[in-house]
């Protein structure tokens, strides 16, 4: 999906939030977004967003001397998303069919973005959302391939959302499921040290990206992501930016996203804020 300036007043608002967030004082915030305004007047240079929203944190990182400015809340998301998990699972557990319910639930995880809302309500958001039906899903789909498939990939997102993502992996068994993560920290994004936190090792095998963007830039991935990414049976893709970033790819694949801004929206034809779970084919 390519970057368009309607992506530019939200990576904006993003740098913005960043500064506040992650900057010791009033003279970090505006480092923070004087390099932010530099990387988006130059924004013809790259080709997608999480492209120049992976420059702009990295100016972060930079500015702030800290590896991981959004440490300590995405402990606190994992925090908050465990104290949900066994009422969560009872939920998918329970239901004539849990693989529904683990889709809505690794879907409803997808609120926890501190790229794009701040100060939610983590449970009642999510528990309240495995009640409701979701703008697409293309479930038939999935249950007719996982009835072959011997290995399934699972492309993370957000560091709080990978506590919901482990009943979706449950679910995919007897298939050996994958779970890749960013290889450096990127806003609240996965990382190893998060999945092992989220308790995604009881479920999945976890693989570093080779990405520290806010979605997968294949030109980063490493050769051990790229097999999998190639070879896997199924993948399934988390999140908007990783839509962003893999919408054009030359693979049959699974989105699994919240539509968080009007273009992904009007790219699925579904309202602002809708659970999506799309298949696309592989175009010929």
């Amino acid at each position: 999906m390519k970057l368009t300036l309607d992506c530019l007043p939200c990576l904006l608002r993003q740098s913005l939030e960043a500064a506040r967030l992650t900057a010791m004082d009033n003279h970090h915030e505006q480092a923070i977004m004087d390099a932010a305004l530099a990387l988006l007047s130059d924004y013809k240079r790259y080709t997608t967003s999480p492209q120049l929203a992976r420059a702009i944190h990295r100016q972060v990182k930079q500015i702030t001397g800290s590896a991981d400015p959004y440490r300590a809340m995405k402990h606190e998301h994992i925090r908050a998303a465990l104290e949900l998990f066994d009422q969560a699972r009872a939920r998918v557990l329970a239901s004539d069919n849990p693989l529904l319910i683990a889709i809505k639930a690794a879907a409803a995880g997808n609120l926890i973005d501190a790229a794009i809302y701040r100060d939610i309500e983590i449970g009642q958001a999510i528990l309240n959302r495995l009640d409701l039906p979701m703008a697409i899903c293309d479930l038939d789909e999935l249950s007719c391939r996982l009835r072959e498939a011997k290995t399934v990939l699972i492309i993370g997102d957000n560091a709080g959302e990978s506590v919901f993502d482990r009943l979706l992996a449950e679910q995919l068994k007897p298939a050996t499921v994958y779970y890749a993560v960013k290889s450096q920290p990127i806003i609240n994004d996965a990382t190893l040290e998060d999945a092992r936190l989220s308790g995604l090792e009881s479920c999945a095998r976890l693989v570093e990206s080779g990405c520290d963007s806010p979605g997968t830039i294949l030109e980063d991935i490493t050769p051990a992501f790229a097999d999998l990414l190639w070879h896997a049976d199924i993948v399934i893709s988390k999140g908007q930016g990783n839509y962003e970033g893999m919408s054009d790819i030359p693979r049959d694949i699974f989105f699994l996203l919240k539509a968080k801004c009007p273009l992904v929206a009007g790219h699925f034809g579904v309202p602002l804020g809708s659970d999506i779970f799309r298949y696309q084919a592989q175009s010929s």
